[in-house]
């Protein structure tokens, strides 16, 4: 990391999110990804096996919105995370964020019908980013 690299405003900040079953533990982290490399910056043990919920990934995110407060920040998740609860909690606190969704789910764009995301031909390998979509 070069001695600017984390001005504040100067840049985005790009955090990811993962939870992960390493041996009899339950491991949820956040990492700073830097220069192709993620850096573990907050994690938490679940006490539970299994998906996390939103009151965890909130528990998870609060204190780097604290350490990293007057940066922009974007939040990437995989499709654990693809609840329409924990993206209105970022938005509302003005974090921009990715999370990836599974193929089944049902969307609605502004003035058209429900369709599953599986149902606009997208494959394996492919990205989509769509706008102004309700729950």
């Amino acid at each position: 990391m070069g001695k600017n690299s984390f001005k504040t405003g100067d840049k985005r900040l790009i955090f990811a999110i993962d939870r992960t079953q390493w041996r009899s533990q339950n491991v949820f982290v956040i990492s700073l990804i830097e220069q192709k490399r993620a850096i573990p910056v907050y994690w938490l043990l679940l006490p539970k096996k299994g998906c996390s919920n939103l009151r965890e990934q909130k528990k998870l995110i609060r204190p780097i919105l604290q350490l990293f407060k007057g940066y922009q920040m974007l939040v990437l998740g995989d499709r654990e995370f693809h609840s329409i609860k924990l993206a209105n909690w970022l938005h509302s606190k003005g974090i921009d964020f990715v999370l990836r969704q599974k193929q089944g789910t049902y969307i609605r764009q502004k003035k058209q019908s429900h369709q599953r995301l599986q149902s606009l031909g997208l494959t394996p390998g492919i990205s989509f980013f769509l706008t102004d979509i309700q729950a």
